[in-house]
């Protein structure tokens, strides 16, 4: 079934959302219309939008919060349901599979063309089912695997070109891509060898499909997320008596990361922040429970919602949380949530920037007041050191239910009363738009990554390098007369 695209900013106003005082944040998504279920499978950098899948009828949806919904149909001929499973950095593009009798065949979603048909590898025979799961930052390079009677082969889609074989560690033997570097052309994921045990590997257009290796005392190894750039990859590491999560980079190699339960196993690293340092995902305990677990260096492992509830939020109706996806500042994962009562629904729960150095200093402080009685100022979290990609803005204060909008700009000027507003715009034109406008949950808070190897100046996606100095604000609507206004603003000097 094809329900007719949704693009209802109402919807986002109908999100469940459970807020802390500590500004996190757990927004059950509502259901699409004539569907029953759904889950989240990734989203983009900023954590701003949502891919997933709702069934009964299964269907792939993209949704944000001022679209809402986007219901992606079908393969127009191909196939007579989809499911989503990945989404670029940038949420433009939507990849993953549809079936029709007997027959799995991949997918690429744009706004523009609809649903396009990634074809499987050529082949001796009729049988070759193409499953596409992951893509980079614009959609250049879709990750994924052919199959063909038994055998999975790793598959790249390039845009515009023809999928190619990333190759097998064994002659005749399985492998498959799982994730695609933001913004390298690296793709990680496994293969098998012929001891029919799975290997770790890492393809990229110099040094091909590499074995990372296993940890000892392990017989297995899969890799299934890794960094923007490509030199950190991230995956587990499993035996017959438990399993480890691993992290390989070219100087270090293989090694363990995290403490783990004893006789775990099904160990899943689903996604990453944009540095590999931070991940979700879930394993599986001796008695056959999943959980679904988080980890950052500063809190070890810890399950999800156990997570959530400890930062002060309800999770009321909730019975666990299975992770996903994870935007590129480790701030925002998204997944399905098993209901106590019964059901699956997709959420994006969202925590305060707590990691990372402040960055930067207050422009044109304090702001005018607002019709919460407030001056809500604008900050900044990450790292200084522009290589690293990380960087969040975040405003608090603001009133609840009201769109904003960050804006960016290489310079500074203080203009009160802009456009007739009751605030004060302290950038100098040209503005850039980082992204779309958001909206302002019941905490009155908000944030959003920057991506700061495109960051959306007038003369369009500009790099950071060293040096670069960015003046960021945030621009919103300010209670029921549609006046508009300005937090401070921040300015951040990357290294």
């Amino acid at each position: 079934m094809h329900l007719p695209t949704l693009a209802l900013a109402t919807l986002a106003l109908k999100t469940s959302a459970l807020a802390a005082p500590s500004g996190a944040e757990l927004h059950l998504l509502p259901l699409p219309p004539g569907f029953q279920q759904a889950e989240a499978t990734d989203c983009s950098a900023d954590g701003q939008v949502l891919v997933g899948t709702a069934w009964p009828a299964y269907e792939a949806f993209r949704w944000s919060d001022v679209g809402g919904y986007q219901l992606l149909g079908v393969v127009p001929g191909v196939t007579t349901d989809s499911t989503a499973q990945g989404v670029s950095g940038d949420g433009r593009v939507v990849v993953g599979w549809g079936t029709s009798p007997n027959v799995i065949e991949g997918f690429r979603w744009e706004a523009g063309t609809g649903m396009t048909h990634l074809p499987a590898l050529g082949g001796q025979t009729s049988v070759r089912l193409s499953s596409p799961a992951c893509t980079d930052r614009t959609g250049a390079w879709v990750g994924g695997y052919s199959y063909d009677q038994d055998l999975e082969e790793g598959t790249l889609w390039p845009a515009g070109g023809a999928p190619f074989s990333t190759g097998f560690l064994s002659t005749a033997h399985s492998s498959a891509i799982e994730a695609v570097a933001l913004d390298a052309p690296v793709a990680v994921g496994w293969s098998t060898l012929a001891t029919f045990a799975s290997r770790a590997t890492s393809w990229d257009p110099t040094n091909g499909l590499v074995d990372l290796g296993v940890l000892s005392g392990f017989s297995e190894s899969i890799a299934t997320a890794v960094s923007h750039d490509g030199t950190r990859v991230l995956g587990s590491c499993s035996s017959a008596t438990g399993a480890q999560a691993c992290a390989w980079t070219a100087g270090g190699g293989l090694q363990p990361v995290g403490a783990w339960p004893s006789a775990i196993s099904l160990l899943f690293v689903r996604d990453a922040d944009a540095t590999a340092e931070t991940f979700v995902g879930t394993y599986r305990t001796g008695s056959g429970a999943t959980v679904g677990f988080y980890y950052s260096p500063a809190t070890g492992v810890v399950d999800l919602a156990a997570h959530l509830a400890a930062n002060g939020v309800s999770l009321s109706g909730v019975q666990r949380l299975e992770p996903y996806g994870m935007s590129a500042d480790g701030n925002v994962v998204v997944g399905r949530a098993v209901l106590a009562a019964g059901g699956r629904r997709a959420f994006r729960a969202r925590f305060a920037p707590v990691g990372g150095a402040l960055l930067g200093s207050d422009v044109c402080a304090p702001s005018v007041v607002n019709s919460v009685g407030k001056s809500p100022d604008l900050a900044a979290y990450g790292s200084p050191v522009a290589a690293d990609g990380a960087c969040t803005l975040f405003a608090d204060d603001l009133p609840p239910g009201q769109n904003a909008l960050f804006v960016v700009s290489a310079g500074t000027q203080v203009v009160p009363s802009f456009l007739g507003g009751a605030g004060t715009l302290c950038l100098a034109q040209p503005l850039g738009r980082l992204g779309p406008p958001q909206l302002v949950g019941p905490s009155g808070e908000l944030q959003r990554a920057v991506d700061l190897g495109a960051v959306p100046t007038g003369a369009g996606g500009q790099p950071t390098p060293p040096g670069t100095t960015w003046h960021f604000q945030l621009w919103y609507r300010d209670g029921a007369a549609n006046v508009m206004n300005f937090t401070s603003a921040r300015s951040v000097t990357f290294q």
